[in-house]
Order: C-alpha cells, then structure tokens, then sequence
C-alpha cells in the first residue's frame, strides 16, 4: 500500500512537472528545453513538496548545440536511475526506454538518444562528489521570477545534505532571493536565502541568513576560498565569513557549483557590533520603511548624501554602522549612502535606512578620514587629529596588502564597520568579501608584475594611493606582509603547513572542489564563458587542471615582484 502511494505521488508530481517542461521548451531561450528527467530508483519519491518530487532533475542543455548533461548527485547510484520524458519513450544508444524505466547510465560518456521528434541528441551524465547538496525549490516552482531582477524573492523549501549524507536542514525558506552587481547579469545567479529556522550548515554557527557565491569566471573555484582563509590566517580581524564549497540544484535544475557564505551583516554570531537597525525598528514598531521617500540628493556628486525622515531614533547614533566603499554609479541604486569631498562613493548597508543625523555622523567621521590621508601630515585639519586616530592602521594596511597579494580587481573598495563610541570609537576596514575576481581573472588586468599601488589608471579619489604616501602607512604595510603574507604563500604553494590548520596548500583546496568543478564545467562550459564574457581572461587554462596551474604560477610569479616591493630576500 505504501508503495502504491509513493507511485500515485511521483506521478502526481510528473503530471505537474511535465506541462512545465514543455512550456521551458516554448521559451525563446530554449538552451535549457526539458527533454528528459531523472530521478534515485531507490529513493525517487521520497522526498516530497506540494506533491512534487524535489529531488527530481531535468537535463539541460549547456549549449544550443543538442548536447545535454544530466548531473546527478554523489549519493545517487548511476547504474540505478530511474528517466521521465515528454514522450512514451526514447531511444538511448539504440534502446528503447519507457518513461519510468529504471536503467544504468555510463559516467562522463556522449550517450546517444533519439526522443519522438527523431532528431539525434546528446546526453552526457556526471556526478558530483566530495561536497555537501542544496536542493532547492520555490514556490512557484520556476526560477523567472527570482532571476528576472536583483532582489526578486520568493519563498520555498530546502534540503540541505552534508556530504556524508547527514541532513542539516530540512524545511521552509523565507525567502530565495537573487543578489549581485555585476554578477547579477550573468546567466549563472548568486542567490541568497533565509532559512524559516536558525541552523548551523556544515559546522559553520547557526543562522538563518547565508549567500551563495556563483563564482562563474573564477573557473578554479577556489579563489574565494583562499581569500577568506588568507583573511582569517592574518588574525586581525574579528569577523571573516566562514564558507562551504556545495553543489546546487533549483528547481529541478543543475545550477552548479557555488560557495556557501555567512552573510556579512551586524549580528552577535558574525560582525558582532551594536545592531542600530534593530534598535531603530523597535523605536518604530509597525513602520514600514520601504515606503519612506528618499531626501537629499540620489544623484553621486560630490558631499552627496541619502537618508530618510525616521520618525524615532536611538539617543546613541554613534553606531554601529557597516558602511561599503563603491564605484560611483552604484550610488544612485541604494538606499543609504554618501559622497566625500574627493568623490569616493559610500553605500550604508547598516542600518539599511539611516536618519538625516546618522548619515550626518558618519559622513563627517569619513570625511575627517579622507582629510587627513589626502593630507602631507596625515592630520584632518578640521578636527586636528591624525588618521591613525580615527581608522584602525592594522586592518586598514592588511586589507591593502591583501589586495596586492591577490592581485584584487576590486581590492581598493571593499567594507569598513564602527561600533557605538562607547565601545570603541575606531573605524576598521573590513569585514573581507568578494574575491573572486583575483590572481589574474579579468582580462586586461592579469599582469603580476603591476601593483596596484602604482597603477595610473586608477581614479584620484580611492584612499590607497595616498595612504602609501604616509610613512606610518608603508611601514605598516611592510611589517604585516613580512610577518603574515609571506608565510601564507609559503602555505598556498606547498612549502610550508600552517599548524593551526587555518590555511592549506593549492591542492588540497582543488581536490576538494574537483569533482564538484568538473560538473560546474559540463554545465557551464569553459568555451561559452570565454565567448559570452570578452571581459574574462582567456589565459587562465580551458580545463580545470590547467585552471589550478595558471593560480600557482600567478601566486609564484606575484609573490617575487612583492618581495622585491617589501625588501624581502
């Protein structure tokens, strides 16, 4: 009887799924029509939402050339796969297949099958391994709504598997949602989702907040990775996102591989500061602050600035604020922010609506900032103190040194945070995010010789330039690359361990995501990238070995010009 009923459910679930695959395949972006779909013959019904098998995946066609790749799972058993289509049947290497047949798939192989409209396909299955599996789904079961703008959300369900097959998480997300600036415009989406209960994914401390990092020109994998370990090795920071590498299903859909992150946000468990936001929502109970009209100016001109009119707000507007550095036009976009004197452009991401006042306040402490290092003594004229009096000198230099060891694209922006005056009345740069786009990754931009320090393409008003101008600067920025950076590229390149086991060598962070990597690549061919992104440098190697080759030689050619840069022998 309860066999009968898992078949009534699967097929319940089959009728819903298949009108939508045949809609996919009326779509003017057919890439991704549904021909055929597969499922664990031991487990397919198992898991079930809205009467909908969630660990059912479609095969996709990475390109408009009739290949598709079907990428299942590590725990599922390829000589054991149950297949659904459209049609009665197809044919696959010459035999007929009944939809719902369960049969054996070879791995990595060009399988030959013919559906009812006769015209010969390719079908290629990988499997994934080694890391832990989302599936996912939305509400409405499609992923246009969530993907057609940034901040699109829907809610949905999760299952999160650990890679023993252990499950952290099974249950409602608040929301699925998609997220990025730049990378939002790639085919491959970031998302974020909120858990409908804290838990803790892979070890890391428990939330309900977590991003998933597409990472779809870093073709290696593991260049985030290896930043935000090279962060935390340094030890100066309170707060580095811990992360899991995974591998992501949607919607029945193969996404490929992402990095799981903690989100950098006010919070005791991550950047543990005075959390305004919240103190400001409890001032103003039932308030809906998206409906609040922007005031001052939205356009990014210089002394710019972008607030509400918040009718209550705490006595204590000292903090604390996470405040990101941007380019220009990105302001506009956001809700909060401010312009400097020189025209460096500040998004407040929290609180996320700030008053006239606390935009004021921390305005006028970055500005008194920016004064001081524009400055030949270092010193704001305006309030007589020097800039080491007001922004922390070892996170602000270990965050530039980071950024020439990585050879960061985006390395003279990033997160700066202050808690309340009284707890501390510094500025500190960080928290450390975003770098995948390092070690070469952006064409135009991969020469290892040229430090950023020096670079005239630059604009005027970024802070780095000029701090290198203050001695107290560079010799900050020395002693931290000799005590911290040299040994961490000692760790990457194999030539020494660290014992607290913080760091790792190249290889152990690619033959973790290797497997994962693989996959990644059959759905997101490393030939369509290099087409569809001329911004993506074409250098760093058509396969995945040859990926990890090119990020050795890049840390090793880098590492020579920064210890001549240092006076390192």
């Amino acid at each position: 009887m309860k066999r009968n009923l898992w078949k009534i459910l699967l097929i319940a679930g089959l009728m819903i799924l298949l009108p939508l695959c045949a809609q996919a395949a009326g779509k003017k972006n057919d890439r991704n029509a549904c021909m055929l779909w597969a499922a664990d013959a031991a487990t397919a019904p198992k898991n079930v939402l809205k009467s909908m098998p969630a660990d059912l995946i479609r095969a996709v066609s990475p390109a408009s050339d009739g290949k598709f790749c079907l990428v299942i799972p590590g725990s599922w058993n390829a000589d054991s796969l149950k297949l659904f289509f459209e049609d009665d049947s197809i044919t696959i290497n010459g035999r007929i297949i009944h939809s719902g047949d369960t049969v054996s798939l070879p791995l990595n192989e060009e399988i030959k099958f013919i559906p009812a409209d006769k015209k010969a396909r390719t079908l290629t299955v990988c499997q994934t391994g080694g890391v832990p599996v989302l599936w996912m789904t939305s509400e409405s079961g499609s992923d246009d709504y969530i993907e057609a703008q940034k901040g699109n959300q829907e809610p949905g369900w999760l299952r999160y598997e650990e890679a023993d097959g252990k499950i952290a998480y099974e249950g409602e997300l608040t929301h699925i949602r998609s997220r990025g600036n730049s990378t939002f415009q790639y085919e491959k989406k970031a998302y974020q989702i909120k858990l409908a209960r804290s838990a803790s994914l892979s070890g890391m401390k428990k939330d309900r907040t977590w991003v998933l990092l597409a990472n779809m020109l870093d073709r290696s994998g593991i260049r985030n990775e290896i930043g935000l370990d090279i962060a935390r090795y340094c030890g100066v920071w309170s707060f580095v996102p811990s992360y899991q590498a995974v591998d992501v299903y949607l919607n029945h859909d193969y996404k490929g591989a992402y990095l799981l992150c903690e989100k950098v946000q006010v919070d005791p468990d991550r950047l543990a500061i005075t959390d305004m936001e919240e103190a400001i929502e409890k001032l103003n109970p039932g308030l809906d602050f998206a409906t609040l009209p922007v005031q001052g100016s939205a356009t990014p001109k210089h002394g710019a600035k972008k607030f509400y009119a918040i009718p209550a707000e705490p006595e204590d507007i000292t903090g604390g604020y996470l405040v990101k550095s941007e380019i220009t036009k990105r302001y506009a976009t956001e809700r909060s922010g401010f312009v400097t004197a020189k025209g460096q452009a500040f998004i407040i991401q929290d609180p996320s609506w700030t008053s006239a006042a606390q935009t004021d306040y921390i305005s006028s402490l970055f500005q008194h900032i920016e004064n001081g290092i524009f400055s030949k003594d270092g010193i704001d004229p305006e309030t007589g103190k020097h800039f080491t009096e007001m922004i922390d000198l070892t996170t602000l230099a270990c965050r530039y040194v980071l950024a020439e060891v990585t050879d960061d694209y985006d390395g003279a922006r990033g997160y700066f945070y202050k808690d309340s005056d009284s707890v501390d009345p510094m500025v500190y740069a960080g928290p450390i995010w975003d770098l995948d786009y390092t070690w070469g990754v952006r064409h135009g931009y991969y020469d290892p010789k040229i430090l950023h320090i020096f670079s005239t393409t630059i604009p005027e008003y970024l802070w780095y330039p000029k701090l290198y101008k203050h001695e107290v600067f560079r010799k900050a920025a020395a002693e931290i690359y000799r005590t911290k950076f040299v040994p961490a590229q000692a760790i990457l390149l194999g030539e020494e361990t660290d014992p607290a086991g913080i760091l790792h060598s190249l290889d152990d962070y690619a033959a973790e995501v290797r497997t994962s990597q693989l996959c990644d690549a059959a759905r997101w061919p490393y030939e369509y990238v290099r087409k569809k992104f001329t911004f993506h440098n074409r250098k760093t190697g058509a396969n995945f070995d040859q990926q990890i080759e090119y990020l050795r030689e890049y840390i090793t050619q880098r590492r020579l010009v920064l210890n001549r840069h240092f006076g390192i022998q």
